[in-house]
């Protein structure tokens, strides 16, 4: 039962996680056709910082935090587009959390 609270919570984590956000502060700084994004928001990066730490051999966040990352810094030199960083990531997230819950499920069955 305790794993399946960790999974749980990991899960909730993770889903609360993305690039994009509708911050008032986005909203002055970016121009109306520009999407929002977390990259340079003080609580996403505290957000992640908790996690990282508290879960430190959990690679399916590493590799997420990895990835968030990567894109912001893709984003901010203009190798990539806000709209494609979103989407990649959210195809990374979500499946991230299928592989998270078919193991969780295995598990279970065996």
């Amino acid at each position: 039962m305790r794993l399946t609270s960790h999974v749980l919570r990991l899960t909730s984590y993770v889903l609360s996680l993305s690039i994009s956000s509708v911050h008032a502060t986005d909203l002055q700084t970016k121009p109306p056709d520009e999407p929002k994004t977390y990259c340079h928001e003080p609580d996403a990066w505290a957000q992640w910082t908790r996690m990282v730490y508290k879960y430190p051999n959990d690679m399916t966040i590493q590799s997420l935090h990895t990835m968030w990352l990567g894109l912001c810094m893709k984003v901010d030199m203009g190798q990539i587009s806000v709209d494609d960083a979103i989407i990649l990531f959210e195809r990374a997230r979500e499946a991230a959390i299928r592989a998270k819950s078919a193991t969780q499920q295995n598990k279970f069955t065996l």
